[in-house]
């Protein structure tokens, strides 16, 4: 957990520097294709999702990476959160079926006698 704050504070001074203008990243030709993705196996990309891209400034694609690193931060918390709810809830699922375990016998106990 300390980990993943640390590299989210990271990421976000290094944006910070890098749009105060404090360092400045050279980046190579992009590929075939370019550097962003879009779509994805089962939603592929549309000629009008590349026009975005394309017509997309250096800010603005810098913006849209950090705006999707934080929601990417997001969902991962959520998805730690909800796992560490199912956890909890199957531990107290457990602890209810002892329970009602342990009052069937009592109730046994009770009929014998």
């Amino acid at each position: 957990m300390a980990r993943r704050i640390l590299w989210a504070v990271a990421v976000l001074l290094a944006a910070a520097a890098l749009t105060a203008g404090c360092f400045s990243v050279k980046v190579p030709e992009p590929p075939p294709g370019g550097y962003v993705q879009i779509g994805t196996p089962s939603q592929p990309a549309t000629s009008q999702d590349r026009d975005r891209v394309g017509r997309m400034d250096k800010k603005a694609l810098e913006a849209e990476v950090l705006r999707l690193t934080a929601e990417n931060d997001s969902l991962r918390q959520q998805v730690e959160r909800q796992k560490r709810e199912n956890k909890s809830l199957k531990q107290e699922k457990a602890q209810l079926e002892n329970r009602v375990e342990d009052l069937e016998n009592q109730i046994k106990n009770v009929w014998k006698r």
